[in-house]
């Protein structure tokens, strides 16, 4: 049920789906040429979640990083650190990709900012990895941040699970 689409463990309980041996779904492959049909069993496509780290700390001048929480050096750990330890933390058979898109922290190059954001998607395989990712990021994350004196805000999102297809 974790890794069914909204709704459907209620259409199922309800009978909705009854006497089904099997569910086919198609997706579109631009990679294949038109008219051809791929199919391969096993792991097919990666579940696509999404996850935003937020820094918040004092700020203030780069003469003076000793009295801030240096955000920007904070998350730097983050983008640089997190995806090499979950790397670390995961079995790499279970195919699990994290990629960083954003990032946005300050304006003016004097100056340390008190809020810094980085965004990113993680992509897995893996069932049983993908249910474990979240609390491994976000742990992750936070022993990253702590020797920095910021504060860190971790928001996962989950997006489709891992497509999986039977032999």
């Amino acid at each position: 049920e974790e890794c069914m689409p909204s709704g459907a463990p209620e259409v199922i309980a309800a009978g909705g789906l009854r006497d089904v041996d099997a569910i086919y779904a198609l997706h579109c492959a631009p990679l294949l040429p038109v008219g051809l049909v791929g199919v391969r069993s096993g792991p097919f496509t990666a579940a696509a979640d999404k996850i935003e780290v937020r820094i918040t700390g004092r700020g203030g001048h780069t003469a003076r990083p000793h009295l801030t929480a240096d955000l920007v050096h904070a998350l730097g750990r983050v983008i640089v650190d997190v995806p090499s330890l979950l790397d670390r933390r995961i079995d790499a058979r279970a195919g699990v990709s994290m990629v960083w898109g954003a990032v946005h922290a300050g304006d003016a190059a004097n100056t340390i900012p008190g809020e810094g954001v980085v965004r990113g998607t993680v992509r897995v395989l893996n069932r049983d990895a993908w249910r474990e990712v979240p609390n491994l990021l976000t742990d992750l994350v936070h022993s990253v941040v702590a020797g920095t004196g910021a504060e860190v805000e971790v928001k996962y999102v989950r997006g489709v699970p891992p497509v999986v297809n039977d032999r």
